[in-house]
């Protein structure tokens, strides 16, 4: 027994809906994880950049370590595999505002980053006895530029990329997950809709009010 599609309800527009609302989620996912990441690298504010041999001045206190990074040359060909570039060889001094020089660690482990102008290599990490203006210099025979700004610090760097992580994964899954059960639900009321619907129509057949041709 024929039924006119559109007198079933609900409308299949909410079918449509959980589609969109899985498209945005998908999107968001992907939005957050780069926001992420970016997140995680500006928090590293390696803007204050100096030539090899020049001398800066740089704010630093106790309770924040600083990394001294060096640029890798555009000349060594990195083709996206940053892990396998070596760090380019480096002399740094720390100077305190009372004129002391101060000894400078290296890294623990190996930290890249790239950003608009090039990869940047942290090759000097600085912890200081008290807040104050040092001076920092670097020469080298391998690169010409180098920056300061924040050692990477792995609980409050890797937060802000974990969080990116998870809402890239948990989104996309949250979109579909919504699809599969609108579609599960709404699947479901149409079918006793249109069952009711058949019953209804028979019934008035039966009692003599729709005679069917």
């Amino acid at each position: 027994m024929h039924i006119d599609p559109r007198e079933i309800r609900p409308s299949r527009a909410w079918l449509v809906g959980a589609s969109l609302l899985a498209v945005v989620l998908v999107l968001a996912g992907v939005a957050s994880l780069v926001l992420g990441i970016v997140s995680a690298v500006r928090q590293l504010d390696i803007d204050q950049r100096f030539a090899a041999g020049q001398t800066i001045a740089v704010r630093m206190a106790p309770d924040a370590k600083t990394g001294i990074y060096a640029r890798v040359p555009s000349a060594w060909d990195v083709n996206g595999d940053e892990e396998s570039v070596p760090a380019p060889a480096a002399d740094c001094t720390l100077t305190s505002p009372t004129g002391q020089a101060l000894p400078l660690r290296t890294p623990s482990g190996t930290f890249i980053t790239t950003v608009d102008d090039g990869v940047w290599y942290e090759v000097y990490v600085a912890a200081v006895p008290v807040a104050g203006d040092y001076r920092v210099t670097c020469t080298s025979d391998e690169t010409a530029r180098f920056a300061v700004g924040k050692h990477p610090e792995w609980g409050t760097f890797a937060g802000s990329l974990i969080a990116g992580i998870v809402a890239f994964i948990a989104l996309p899954i949250l979109g579909v997950a919504t699809v599969v059960t609108t579609a599960i639900i709404v699947g479901r009321k149409r079918r006793d809709h249109r069952s009711r619907l058949v019953a209804e129509q028979v019934a008035r057949i039966y009692q003599g009010t729709v005679v069917d041709p």
